[in-house]
């Protein structure tokens, strides 16, 4: 009898395990665009921990990416705060990311692009075991283009090859509210021909919070958390990309928490690879987190054409 109340359960037991499911809706991504997807996970009035389980089915030859992140940790660096997968072809992506304990409402930002070049038609769901998580905005962004970009005024990403000597300086205004206090953020760096990327608190007089420095061959990936004084109103941080002497390619994404969005730009590469000042785009930015996993390919391609190793 036990045995035969199992089977008829079965079938329901995910249902029962997962406490809000949202969609996510069926959509066709084109070669070299990136859709995000924000969801909005809600932890309740108390701290509580969410497991968050995602299942996409790619139903195309090109495969799907599908790589999640939660705004709030990996802004702060604490838990990584992010997970990816990919099938080749037909068949099912699934992940999990854990929320840590909190209360109210975070982002957790779904990506999804094709593997292999061609157009890839999925759909699928975002469920939680604890609170309730409901689909709050999507945008389509083109990966590995070059500039400074917002995309969804979330967060920030410059992306440049060069020839000669990395030197670019790019300005980013961010909206910390009425009420002061100090914000951590975290700044991601990849990239060949550099020194080291420098993080400048433009609002506080040009005082530098730190760097994210460069290995003797010049190739950078890694990542360092920062903590701004206590401001309010709108704030801004400047990222200077110090290059080597050489020619290769950098990516940097800036990432702030949830409640801290991007307002303007100013600076190298907002309009491509000149300059120029315009407000934090949205949908129609460029992003560069789908382009940041095929980073290592550009970076081998760069490595390639930019020196020996006895020309130091």
């Amino acid at each position: 009898m036990r045995t035969f109340l199992f089977c008829l359960l079965m079938p329901i037991l995910p249902a029962l395990a997962a406490q809000d499911t949202a969609g996510v809706p069926q959509r066709t991504v084109k070669q070299g665009d990136v859709h995000i997807l924000v969801f909005k996970v809600d932890q309740g009035s108390t701290p509580t921990a969410v497991m968050c389980s995602v299942s996409v089915q790619c139903q195309s030859p090109s495969g799907l990416k599908v790589r999640l992140l939660d705004v709030d940790e990996k802004a702060s660096l604490t838990m990584g705060g992010e997970n990816e997968a990919s099938v080749g072809s037909n068949g099912t992506v699934n992940l999990n990311l854990q929320m840590p304990a909190r209360t109210g409402e975070h982002p957790l930002l779904v990506f999804l692009q094709p593997v292999t070049p061609g157009d890839t038609r999925c759909l699928g769901n975002v469920s939680t075991d604890a609170g309730t998580v409901r689909l709050a905005r999507t945008a389509v962004v083109k990966a590995g283009q070059e500039g400074l970009r917002a995309p969804l005024e979330m967060f920030a990403t410059f992306r440049q090859q060069f020839e000669t000597p990395a030197d670019f300086k790019s300005s980013v205004d961010i909206d910390f509210g009425a009420q002061a206090h100090a914000m951590t953020f975290s700044l991601e760096g990849q990239g060949s021909g550099l020194s080291e990327i420098r993080v400048y608190d433009v609002t506080g007089g040009d005082v530098l919070l730190g760097t994210i420095p460069a290995t003797v061959s010049g190739t950078m990936s890694t990542a360092s958390a920062f903590t701004t004084p206590a401001y309010a109103g709108e704030v801004r941080l400047r990222i200077e990309v110090v290059g080597d002497g050489f020619q290769g390619s950098v990516f940097w994404a800036l990432w702030l928490p949830s409640d801290h969005p991007v307002t303007g730009l100013s600076g190298s590469g907002v309009t491509g690879k000149g300059g120029g000042t315009s407000k934090a785009g949205g949908g129609s930015c460029t992003a560069g987190p789908g382009g940041l996993s095929a980073l290592p390919l550009l970076l081998m391609l760069a490595s390639r054409r930019r020196r020996g190793v006895g020309q130091r």
